[in-house]
């Protein structure tokens, strides 16, 4: 058993206890919080400061059997082990008495755009000697196998009928791209997502799938009635590499190792267009501080209204204190500012078009 105590600047202090590596209670400013597992080492039950419980309940394990592959990738990487079949389910019981029941399926998603020279040839070795049979490896996968969610449940106290939400992916499998360096600008560039609403509406989330490119980023949704009329298109724009050069914030972050650093790089959203029956909404970031935030953001629609917003951030390094509102305008004219102490970083004044709203003061424990 092991015990950590964290204790912070404002007063704030967690005491966490782990048992065989897992959490076993969590205790602050006297309210506790207790974490039980099963046999397997599985979460099953969360007892909360007023005794009240979430509770969860696998309804089998998360193993893959995954079978030994003996085939070769073959020339060009084409070939492609099987997909392993496994099915896993999860019961959650809110302590208001709310259950829901989640369905996950080991799902093949695949992406795009990776460059054909990433597919390695060698030449087996036995004992220091050719033997002629070559090897294909794909350095960076095209595709990754994964239990995604398919279905999801919700019923009991105050849900007079069960709610059920239903998902499918759409992709198939791509070829590798002849190019050397990505991103490719003319593969496949997205795949969707569809929700299943309980009402019989479905969403429709575009996802970029292009390695080095968009991958993983959400490109557009769009709203259908249960008789598949589109009720809402929203398509969604970040920040290009040929934008980067003039960004006050750094193009990537950290050190990435591994087959993906685009994961590591900063692309922001840029604009998002609303466009409903006779109406359409835009927002679009005119200028980024240096942590990618937006600071000045134009927002303007169909009907003939504009305006434009700017936002100020007090931010306290020192105190590990990132993203608080400073200041907000609209055409120029304040809407809110808010002072805070600089020794504890802590709100003290408030106020709405220049007249002060409130004034703070705290407890030695910080609460108000």
């Amino acid at each position: 058993m092991s015990w950590i105590h964290l204790e912070a600047s404002d007063g704030r202090k967690i005491d966490l206890v782990y048992s065989d590596g897992r959490l076993s209670t969590a205790t602050a400013h006297g309210k506790q919080w207790t974490y039980r597992y099963d046999t397997s080492g599985r979460l099953d039950l969360v007892t909360l400061p007023d005794q009240s419980t979430w509770t969860v309940s696998h309804q089998s394990d998360m193993r893959v059997a995954y079978e030994y592959w003996t085939e070769s990738l073959g020339r060009g990487c084409g070939n492609q082990a099987p997909l392993a079949k496994k099915s896993y389910g999860l019961v959650i019981k809110h302590p208001s008495g709310v259950v829901g029941t989640f369905q996950f399926d080991h799902i093949r998603h695949y992406r795009s755009g990776v460059p054909r020279v990433n597919c390695v040839e060698e030449t087996l070795q036995n004992g220091g000697v050719s033997d002629g049979v070559l090897l294909f490896t794909l350095t960076v996968p095209n595709y990754f196998d994964i239990l995604s969610l398919t279905s999801k449940t919700l019923s009991g106290y105050g849900i007079p009928q069960s709610q059920h939400w239903g998902y499918s992916y759409s992709g198939q499998y791509h070829d590798l791209w002849s190019g050397i360096v990505p991103p490719c600008t003319s593969c496949t560039p997205s795949k969707i997502t569809a929700i299943t609403q309980p009402d019989g509406s479905e969403h429709l989330n575009t996802y970029g799938i292009v390695y080095g490119l968009n991958e993983g980023k959400l490109l557009k949704t769009q709203i259908l009635s249960a008789t598949n009329n589109v009720l809402e298109t929203q398509t969604l724009t970040y920040v290009s590499d040929a934008e980067m050069a003039t960004q006050p914030f750094p193009s990537s972050y950290g050190s990435i190792y591994g087959g993906d650093a685009y994961v590591g790089r900063n692309r922001p959203l840029r604009s998002i267009t609303i466009s409903r029956p006779g109406v359409n909404f835009n927002s679009h970031v005119n200028a980024y501080d240096q942590f990618a935030r937006p600071i000045s953001v134009r927002k303007w629609n169909s009907l003939g209204y504009d305006k434009t917003d700017t936002i100020e951030y007090h931010d306290d390094p020192t105190r590990w204190v990132l993203g608080q509102i400073k200041r907000q305008t609209t055409n120029g004219t304040e809407t809110t500012r808010t002072d805070y102490d600089p020794a504890t970083a802590l709100p003290i004044r408030q106020y709405a078009y220049g007249k002060l709203q409130q004034s703070l003061t705290y407890h030695p424990d910080g609460t108000v």
